[in-house]
């Protein structure tokens, strides 16, 4: 096996896999746009800003692998935006509220 291939629990992984390669932006756009998710969409997925996302739309910051992986199983029926929203709202009201000063 030449050193540039990874190996996982199911065998080899290419370098160039899809699953390896990045994002880009306008795939980015065209998943939102298929999906009909918005900014905030993502922002409330990732746990980032809507400005966070503007700059991955604009290619100022590259996308994030995990956002890739959530929207290419999205895509690929993988998962549903059913399931998407229950991860988030487990998430979000489990979270225990940090830095809450008592008056």
């Amino acid at each position: 096996m030449s050193p540039s291939v990874q190996r996982s629990c199911c065998g080899p992984i290419s370098p160039s896999s899809e699953w390896n390669d990045a994002m880009t932006k306008e795939k980015l756009a065209a998943l939102m746009a298929k999906h009909k998710l918005g900014n905030i969409d993502i922002a409330v997925i990732t746990g980032k800003t809507k400005r966070q996302v503007q700059s991955w739309l604009s290619g100022q910051y590259s996308v994030p692998r995990t956002l890739s992986l959530i929207l290419t199983a999205l895509d690929e029926g993988m998962i549903s935006t059913d399931d998407i929203a229950r991860w988030v709202r487990r998430d979000h009201f489990s979270a225990k509220p940090k830095n809450i000063k008592k008056p």
